[in-house]
């Protein structure tokens, strides 16, 4: 990022600054260039090396910028700020259970030992933990059971899709 592209980094939000639990002082009274820099530094662990490949800029320049007591205030509040967020809420919980369940519907491989102690890669369906899944991110798929109201749920399962062609005994159930 040029000097030109670093004074037109666009800084933090007006609605995410005040969705922040810390207020910010400092930081809004940065200029843009500087918020670039802040927000660069904080996101490279405090490496002036890593933040200055990533804006373009000579670590001289940022050097200087580091030594403004203003910046360095900056800096502190936005890592408060950043140590005050809750990222694993229900919501984030959520979008990882989701991530997992190609998996349990056996459409994506999963790691697996046999009895001999050999480990493998498998397609396995495991729909106790797919329907566990489905009742946590979305309950009101199971709010019928307590109303005593159970629905039909159809299941086709194409069996060619997973290389059986024939059957040994029928499917009752």
């Amino acid at each position: 990022m040029s000097s030109q592209a670093l004074a037109s980094a666009a800084p933090l939000s007006e609605s995410a600054m005040e969705v922040s639990p810390v207020t910010l002082i400092y930081w809004p009274t940065l200029a843009v260039a500087e918020q670039a820099f802040v927000a660069a530094y904080v996101e490279n662990n405090y490496s002036l090396a890593e933040t200055s490949r990533a804006l373009e800029i000579g670590t001289h320049t940022l050097q200087k910028l580091l030594n403004k007591p203003v910046i360095r205030r900056a800096i502190t509040e936005v890592q408060a700020d950043i140590d005050s967020l809750d990222f694993m809420n229900e919501k984030w919980v959520k979008a990882q259970l989701l991530k997992l369940f190609p998996k349990v519907m056996g459409e994506e491989t999963v790691p697996v030992v046999n009895a001999l102690g050999d480990e493998m890669e498998v397609k396995k369906f495991m729909p106790d933990i797919a329907m566990r899944i489905l009742e946590y991110v979305h309950p009101k798929t199971t709010a019928g059971k307590a109303n005593g109201n159970t629905a039909a749920v159809q299941v086709t399962i194409n069996m060619g899709a997973m290389g059986v062609t024939a059957y040994s005994e029928p499917i009752n159930g």
